[in-house]
């Protein structure tokens, strides 16, 4: 799968878009993954893109669940390393790191793998429906510009960018102010994405959503 994945990025040659350029850059950081992984991870990566998982989030999850793997396995990964996997495992694993995010992460991607071995008949019980999903605090209210500070920032793209690019760098803070859009949805727009007849944008949320602004 690993050389089946480089050869397809490398057949796409100059007809990548900006898009497809960022997915095929972590469609190689996937095959990387899977290089030396266990035989059961390629099932599992082939599972993710079968119920069309986001590359961000495939990529992701193996990460985790290599990393996981080893920790179960104190070093080199063992090719039966799930049947040991318990939930003290888990909630070691999950709190090496700080941030709820990353933690909520980690626990979604191991709770994911698990359950694919249950579904394919690798083992009869998720461990991680033992644990509890971590806590997220209750988020912060959201701050907004206001006008001042809004024209302070036009002000600054005035006076900073360089030469040739002040209208793009204004169409940019304009579609950020006007739609909330994140950055990476923002970084992907192609040409073809833009209707300048119906002054619409489409753009590709996280989740693989496709949006029109």
């Amino acid at each position: 799968v690993a050389s089946q994945i480089i050869g397809e990025v490398k057949s796409m040659g100059e007809k990548l878009t900006g898009r497809e350029e960022l997915d095929a850059v972590k469609e190689k950081k996937i095959a990387s993954l899977l290089e030396n992984a266990p035989q059961i991870f390629t099932e599992y990566h082939d599972d993710l893109k079968y119920h069309e998982k986001s590359v961000n989030t495939i990529r992701n999850y193996l990460d985790y669940n290599i990393k996981f793997a080893e920790f179960v396995s104190g070093g080199t990964i063992k090719e039966d390393f799930y049947l040991y996997a318990k939930p003290d495992h888990i909630r070691s694993f999950v709190l090496k790191v700080k941030g709820e995010s990353s933690r909520c992460g980690r626990w979604a991607a191991i709770h994911s793998f698990y359950a694919f071995l249950v579904r394919e008949g690798y083992i009869d019980v998720n461990p991680a429906d033992r644990t509890k999903t971590p806590k997220r605090r209750i988020e912060h209210a959201i701050t907004y510009l206001n006008p001042e500070e809004i024209n302070e920032v036009f002000e600054s793209v005035y006076r900073n960018s360089s030469a040739g690019y002040y209208l793009r760098d204004n169409a940019i803070l304009c579609l950020f102010l006007t739609t909330g859009l994140r950055c990476s949805a923002l970084s992907q727009i192609n040409l073809e994405d833009v209707n300048l007849s119906d002054q619409t944008v489409s753009v590709i949320e996280k989740g693989g959503k496709v949006r029109t602004v």
